[in-house]
């Protein structure tokens, strides 16, 4: 029922290709040849007080550095400067009630989104480093209850943006939030 087939004539016996030309050596450079030189180092670190799950989330902000957003288990959500003279310098710092899962979105307007398990999604104004909003989502009571129930209404996933400068976010449903916060 419904299968898309596309028949495909196999030559038989062996086959009778030519062997790629050996006329064209390939070049080695010795610097990779050889490998790294010296072991790798640390070049800074931040302690975030707990598990950092998702990947950080890179761009450039109001002064021109690299920032990565990343959030921890224990709710701490930071910016932290990547490179340059101050690299590991946190530059943005936000605590929520929940664990943090998902990966950040930085919007068209410079706030960076992410949602926690207290069944919100914050946005944060990185040039002030002050919160522009936060929704609930979902009508799971409570947030932090045990169990499917607790869990159900979590916004776990990591915002998109979508074509029309909205938020799509997944918590019991998904969700298309504008940027003023309001659900849509």
């Amino acid at each position: 029922m419904g299968q898309c087939v596309r028949e495909v004539e196999v030559p038989a016996g062996p086959s009778t290709a030519s062997p790629p030309s050996a006329a064209a050596p390939v070049e080695v450079s010795p610097r990779h040849a050889e490998g790294p030189t010296q072991a790798p180092k640390q070049v800074w670190s931040v302690d975030l007080g707990a598990v950092v799950y998702a990947r950080p989330t890179l761009a450039t902000d109001g002064q021109g550095r690299t920032v990565a957003y990343v959030g921890s288990h224990s709710g701490h959500f930071v910016g932290v400067v990547v490179d340059g003279a101050q690299a590991g310098t946190v530059v943005l710092e936000h605590w929520v009630d929940g664990i943090i899962w998902s990966t950040a979105l930085v919007d068209e307007h410079g706030r960076v989104l992410f949602g926690a398990d207290d069944d919100h999604l914050y946005a944060i104004d990185t040039v002030s480093g002050q919160l522009a909003w936060r929704t609930r989502l979902g009508e799971c009571e409570p947030t932090r209850a045990p169990g499917p129930e607790g869990m159900r209404c979590d916004v776990d996933g990591g915002p998109s943006l979508g074509p029309d400068g909205d938020v799509y976010v997944g918590a019991d449903g998904l969700y298309r939030v504008g940027d003023d916060g309001e659900v849509r």
